[in-house]
């Protein structure tokens, strides 16, 4: 997902704190005026997740969305399988008013809940950058030149809890580290045939990482090299289309 040279020096030239990228309203304030801007303008932001989310997810899914960021994403799946049916957690509370601004720009409304996916209900404490895509709920995330780190408590919700009561067919993770949670051998994914992960090695480390895919092969996942890009990695659980020919074949 790109725009064109020419829509992209425009934007830049203008700086527009709305601009549209793939469908989808954006309202990126005080951000048109920072580096951040770039990828926004360019229409680079979640670029390979949305893609996933337009090829794959299904108009009869139930979406689970960890993380929702300024929002883009949870637009795009709304626009899918319909609001009714995307249930989104964000854990910075300082995004609140501006998913609700672009949810409102979009005319959807998914079921927001402002807390952090976690093993247990209760507090804990979460690391909030003014750079907003490295806020995370580990420290070492935010440890970036020139970026002012606030430490506030927030809620967490056990994702165990929430899988049980949501019952998602379509999972979709980007939690700046977060990810560690899919290891919680006690959370039951029986409801969940698609999965689209966005990995943080460079927080997690790479063995956690293999950890996670590890753990959701052996449910029954298989990550389809065909859409996983880089870090964004797509997981199904339906057979390969060739072990399924084979199965005829036999």
């Amino acid at each position: 997902m790109s725009v064109s040279k020419w829509t992209y020096w425009t934007r830049m030239l203008l700086r527009p704190s709305q601009i549209c990228n793939d469908g989808v309203w954006m309202d990126i304030g005080t951000l048109a005026f920072k580096k951040q801007a770039r990828d926004f303008y360019a229409d680079r932001h979640e670029a390979e997740e949305r893609q996933v989310i337009r090829q794959r997810l299904r108009s009869t899914d139930i979406v689970l969305e960890l993380g929702s960021g300024m929002g883009i994403v949870t637009t795009t799946c709304c626009q899918i399988a319909g609001s009714d049916s995307v249930y989104t957690f964000e854990a910075n509370p300082k995004m609140e008013e501006v998913l609700r601004k672009n949810f409102d720009l979009n005319h959807v409304s998914p079921h927001l809940t402002m807390a952090m996916i976690s093993a247990a209900e209760g507090t804990d404490e979460f690391h909030v950058s003014d750079k907003f895509l490295l806020s995370s709920r580990y420290e070492s995330a935010t440890r970036v030149s020139r970026a002012h780190v606030e430490c506030t408590t927030v809620p967490t919700v056990s994702l165990q809890n929430v899988i049980k009561k949501v019952r998602p067919t379509f999972l979709v993770v980007d939690i700046e580290g977060g990810e560690l949670e899919l290891l919680n051998g006690d959370i039951d994914f029986s409801s969940v045939e698609r999965m689209c992960i966005e990995f943080h090695p460079h927080i997690i480390g790479d063995a956690q990482c293999g950890k996670i895919i590890d753990a959701l092969v052996r449910q029954g996942f298989y990550v389809s090299v065909e859409w996983s890009t880089g870090p964004v990695v797509y997981l199904e659980r339906s057979l390969p289309a060739v072990a399924a020919v084979s199965a005829a074949a036999a």
